[in-house]
């Protein structure tokens, strides 16, 4: 459109000359330059485009009349070409501001200049950067430079930035807002090689691209990053919340100091996100499966960096919460109570001495205490550990019982509280307060009289110290920490009393005393149990390096090699671990001391024939001194003075010689081997009896393990021909075995016994008919449920295992179950899951619900294949039956969250996660999809689990989904949610993330024009996708996936609202897809001068009569001032 205005823009020196001087001019209210030009204008922002046009016909026409106002002519301003095009002279006039661009056009040509004189000049004279842009652009459009091209020149000569680092800085700032540079590599160099405070022109820029932000706090820089960007990410959040997120999924090096500026509420927001990445468990869940997994060697290091992980977000209302629920966790557990006691309490001292600074929660604890006072024995050794980190003082427990007024209204109660739960301490203090307590609940009753008695011969009155409460008994082991110079002796009775966890400051105190014969046979279960306790208190590391050194005790070396076998991440054997690996490596090959055999059978030859004693001193093999032994053991048990106490002490003194690698071992295979081929022993009555007590003692004390007993004689019985012959001492020793567990199954557990192993044994050695095993279930049928270890589960899940018939190892364990669940009728089965599972028995149930097609119920339950179809159907009524309870579940009910991990452990199986994603598939395209707040809960965890393919057939279905405007927003929260997974598990997916990505982006204004609540979330969610996803590592000069994504998401980008754009993170420089005009003046040329543009007004201006000394005017008088059409032609 040729125009007044367009000749103006393109012209800014057009002239109209100024009318007469001597004239007297027409009133005319000239206001600001806009309202002047547009008259009624209102706001700056046009957006239609008749309004603007209108707008612009309004200018034309009032341009001619302003101009009628001039009193001056304007400047002619300065003139083109004032370098005649010399480059040096354009180069300097260049570095002039006050010369106008107009005057350095046209360009000079560039075909003798190189870029990297350019660019030295410009930086050498300091030309105002925006100039020195002018010049660059210019010279790469004529030269066809490419914006790498000037990077690579930027960045490789150091001279560039290091001269003035701030100048440096706009000017790439220049050419970067006018795409001349490689932007993300452009400013990457620029983070790693400048200082934050040089940067702060590309503020905005970081601040917007996640990738570049990152980056920067990957840097020596990221304190002074932080510092200076603290307050944008604060009023922003946005790359906050992201950072977060992606912290708990991937280490950084800087969180800890973003962590410092995170609200409340940006972490329930990060939590949101969070959640949704890993299986939507709570904390409870979370803990009772970590230490299930782990039972019962627990590796601090690991609950360490997972208890961080937990809680990292949770404030200080939810850490009290998650301390009293590591306290409740020890009613899940009925052995290992010492063990599982140290590492609750270590993981409590993190939260609240680590992580929050708060106090424990004392008066809430006693309630939990009272309220299970029938199991108040679980809670022992946590109440000891609790005031070993100083949580509490006692004297601050009894007071606070006092203060309730339970000592009234709850006496019985509190007497069981008090006497069952150790004061940990001496100090006056405490002992006066429990001094009151027991005073008050034991009146009647002296306890001075039993203690003195004590104390006279401490070692031998073991049994009238477990005659006293449980507090009284702590008290005397404490003085044993502290007093005692016997180390095998207080250990002992330690154990015996019931306080092992106080071996560990007894070892701190004597480990320089302690002897090596103080490590004996019958102590060292004792110290594999509280292996935890000494790893909590900072003691494993001594204690390793003590064992490590006595290489003369194979106790010793027993004990180092069951370190090396279950602690194999502990950080406390780091100084140790050459030594351990080699005595373990040492262990596993047999050796024997021909000295201390002769020394050993010398000493004890009244056992021993003339024949077999020559024998034992001519020992040179192994071969040799297990023949020997043999027949030594065979002779010994037909000795006729042969007394239990005799063979036990032969066997405590062999296990403490170097006779043989493993001596304990060695001795007790030798000897179930002799009884096993000697069938006369089953009918000898006197033999059988010692071995019964033999056995109820090495058992109680631990130094015979099941496994070990049970393994050894299934070795013999799988012998060619064994299996179908009568074997009567093998049988004998079995019912031996089986007696001791059923008189004393505290001292026993079903995962201690019942082992993949084991059963095998069973099963290879015995025919089904006569198998013992059926009779070991029974017994184990009235033992607490089996804890579902990891490698349990691993075994029960194999499939070579599932494959199996008959009886099996999973089916020996399920026919531990109640009978309710294995009733025939699903329904019936189901019921009695959903009113009767517990956090104890939720994993081993469960794996029944999962796998009963492969079982006939019964007892024994055996193993069978079962029919495909029918275990389809299978799955489809479970997930069904599951998907009701947990649609119709309390939500945060205790109930409520053991069915989550229940349906998390199902889930875990692909092939049911795979059922109910195609499930949901199903319902996308007959649009009976539940947008129910609970279907992520639902899907979440089969989320987690199935592969690629099907996730993507999952993301597609939602994509093409479409909803109505009254269930919007509860789709758009589930669907950005199942995205939320996706990326979290397949963040290098080129295909589906960006469309999943658009389609978020998409939906985002909609949910801003609704004020939606589900707006911040969807958010976050986009975000996450854009932030997480990623097929490069940071280095990388291309991202494939990025740029598909960006390009993808551009459309509805620019469609998001201005109020909430600045809420949207994107992972590529948004200067990228900013287009870029040519420069000003580009391709201007020099013209022949053409005469002056002339204004004439056709009407002239009549004076006012002289009477009247106002002025006159009505401006839209047509014969005053006609229109713009008319005068149009005279302006040309």
């Amino acid at each position: 459109m040729e125009s007044l205005t367009q000749q103006f823009v393109l012209n800014p020196f057009i002239r109209p000359p100024p009318t007469d001087k001597n004239r007297i001019l027409p009133k005319f209210e000239i206001t600001d330059t806009l309202r002047t030009l547009f008259v009624g204008f209102d706001s700056p922002f046009v957006s239609d485009m008749s309004e603007l046009q209108q707008m612009l016909d309004t200018m034309s026409q009032n341009i001619p009349k302003i101009s009628k106002l001039q009193t001056d002519l304007l400047d002619e301003g300065s003139p083109p070409n004032l370098h005649s095009k010399n480059g040096s002279l354009w180069i300097r006039l260049l570095a002039d501001p006050t010369v106008s661009l107009y005057s350095l056009v046209p360009i000079p040509s560039f075909e003798f200049l190189e870029l990297n004189r350019l660019i030295s000049e410009c930086i050498d004279m300091k030309i105002p950067p925006d100039r020195a842009a002018w010049a660059i652009h210019n010279y790469a459009k004529e030269k066809f430079v490419s914006p790498e091209i000037i990077t690579n020149e930027l960045i490789s000569d150091p001279k560039y930035s290091l001269t003035d680092p701030n100048y440096f800085s706009k000017f790439g700032y220049a050419l970067y807002t006018r795409n001349l540079v490689d932007h993300s590599r452009f400013i990457i160099w620029m983070i790693q090689n400048l200082n934050p405070e040089n940067l702060i022109i590309f503020k905005k820029e970081i601040l917007k691209t996640h990738s570049l932000l990152c980056y920067a706090f990957n840097t020596h820089n990221v304190q002074n990053y932080i510092n200076a960007l603290k307050n944008e990410l604060l009023l922003n959040k946005t790359q906050l919340i992201q950072f977060s997120i992606i912290s708990q999924l991937q280490e950084n090096t800087f969180q800890e100091f973003l962590d410092r500026l995170l609200t409340p509420e940006l972490k329930r927001r990060v939590t949101a996100i969070y959640n949704l990445t890993i299986s939507q468990l709570a904390f409870s869940s979370v803990l009772r499966n970590i230490l299930f997994l782990g039972y019962p060697y627990f590796a601090t290091d690991s609950f360490d960096s997972d208890i961080r992980k937990m809680v990292i977000l949770s404030d200080d209302k939810q850490i009290e919460e998650h301390v009293l629920t590591m306290c409740k966790s020890l009613l899940w557990f009925d052995h290992h109570l010492p063990a599982v006691s140290s590492i609750v309490a270590f993981m409590i001292n993190i939260l609240i001495t680590d992580i929050k600074k708060i106090e424990f929660p004392l008066l809430k604890f006693i309630k939990i205490l009272y309220e299970n006072v029938n199991r108040i024995q679980n809670f022992a050794f946590l109440f000891a550990e609790l005031q070993e980190y100083k949580f509490f003082r006692y004297h601050d427990f009894i007071r606070t019982i006092v203060i309730t007024g339970y000592f009234n209204s709850k006496k019985e109660e509190t007497k069981v509280v008090i006497s069952n739960l150790p004061c940990a301490s001496q100090v006056r203090s405490d002992l006066e307060q429990l001094d009151f307590a027991i005073n008050k609940l034991y009146s009647d009753f002296n306890f001075n009289e039993i203690l003195n008695q004590i104390f006279g011969d401490i070692y031998n009155s073991s049994d009238l110290i477990l005659s006293l409460p449980y507090v009284f008994r702590y008290q005397i082991s404490i003085w044993l920490t502290k007093h005692s110079k016997s180390f095998q002796n207080s250990v002992k009775l330690m154990n015996k009393i019931g306080t092992p966890n106080l071996i560990v400051p007894l070892f701190k105190r004597m480990e320089n005393e302690i002897e090596n014969s103080q490590f004996t046979i019958e102590i060292k279960s004792v110290i594999e149990s509280v292996i935890p306790c000494f790893s909590t208190h900072k003691a494993l590391a001594s204690l390793t390096q003590y064992l490590c050194a006595q290489t003369n005790n194979p106790v010793c070396l027993d004990l180092v090699g069951f370190l090396h076998d279950h602690y194999k991440s502990s950080s406390a054997k780091t100084s140790s671990k050459s030594k351990i690996n080699d005595i373990s490596k040492n262990l596993k090959n047999i050796q024997i001391n021909g000295e201390q055999i002769s020394s050993l059978f010398y000493k004890y030859s009244y056992f021993c024939s003339l024949h077999i004693y020559d024998a034992f001193f001519a020992v040179k093999t192994i071969n040799d001194f297990s023949q020997t032994m043999s027949i030594f053991l065979r002779d010994l048990f037909i000795y006729p003075l042969l007394t239990v106490d005799c063979l036990l002490n032969f066997f405590f003194e062999f296990s403490q010689s170097m006779c043989i690698t493993r001596p304990s071992q060695f001795f007790i295979k030798m000897m179930i081997s002799v009884i096993v081929d000697e069938h006369h022993f089953a009918e000898n009555q006197k033999v059988k009896s010692i071995l019964e007590s033999f056995f109820t003692k090495t058992m109680h004390l631990k130094i015979v393990e099941p496994s070990l007993f049970l393994e050894t004689i299934f070795k013999k019985c799988k012998k060619p021909k064994r299996r179908d012959e009568p074997q009567p001492s093998a049988l004998m020793l079995i019912y031996i075995f089986l007696k001791i567990i059923k008189e004393s199954p505290e001292l026993f557990s079903v995962e201690n016994i019942l082992t993949e192993s084991i059963v095998k044994g069973f099963i290879q050695s015995f025919a089904l008919e006569r198998n013992p095993l059926t009779e070991l279930l029974l017994i184990l049928r009235s033992f607490p449920p089996p804890i579902i270890t990891d490698e349990t589960l691993k075994c029960i899940e194999s499939k070579d295992t599932l494959n199996s018939t008959g009886l099996t190892y999973p089916a020996a364990l399920f026919s531990l179950l109640p009978t309710q669940m294995q009733a025939i009728d699903f329904v019936d089965v189901f019921y009695y899951f959903r009113d009767n599972v517990t956090r104890t028995t939720s994993t081993f149930w469960t794996l029944w619900l999962m796998l009963r097609p492969c079982f006939a119920p019964g007892f024994p339950v055996t193993a069978v294949q079962p029919d495909k179809e029918a275990f389809t159907n299978y799955r489809f009524t479970l997930i069904s039956m599951f998907s009701s309870l947990l649609y119709h579940a309390v939500e945060g009910d205790e109930k409520t969250l053991v069915y989550l991990n229940c349906w998390v452990l199902l889930c875990n199986n692909i092939t049911f996660s795979k059922v109910i994603v195609e499930n949901t598939i199903n319902d996308l395209r007959t649009r009976k999809i539940s947008l129910s707040p609970m279907m992520i809960t639902f899907l979440n965890p089969a989320l987690m689990v199935i592969t690629e393919k099907p996730f993507e057939a999952l993301c597609e279905s939602i994509c093409k989904y479409s909803i109505d405007e009254i269930q919007f927003e509860q789709y758009a929260r589930l669907a950005a949610s199942v995205f939320a997974v996706f990326v979290s598990r397949f963040p290098t997916n080129i295909e589906i993330l960006p469309m999943i990505a658009d389609k978020v982006l998409e939906w985002i204004p909609h949910l801003f024009a609704l004020k939606s609540a589900v707006l911040e979330p969807v958010i976050d969610v986009f975000n996450f996708l854009l932030c997480f996803s990623n097929d490069k590592s940071m280095h990388d000069e291309e991202n494939t996936l990025q740029e598909a994504i960006h390009q993808r998401i551009r459309e509805n980008l620019e469609k998001v609202p201005d109020e909430i754009n600045k809420f949207i993170i994107v992972n590529i420089p948004p200067q990228v897809f900013r287009a870029v005009k040519d420069p000003l003046y580009y391709g201007f040329e020099i013209q022949e001068p053409e005469p002056p543009i002339i204004y004439q007004p056709q009407n002239t201006y009549s004076p006012p009569d002289t009477h009247d000394n106002t002025f006159q005017s009505t401006f839209d008088n047509p014969s005053l001032f006609p229109s713009f059409d008319d005068e149009f032609p005279n302006w040309f």
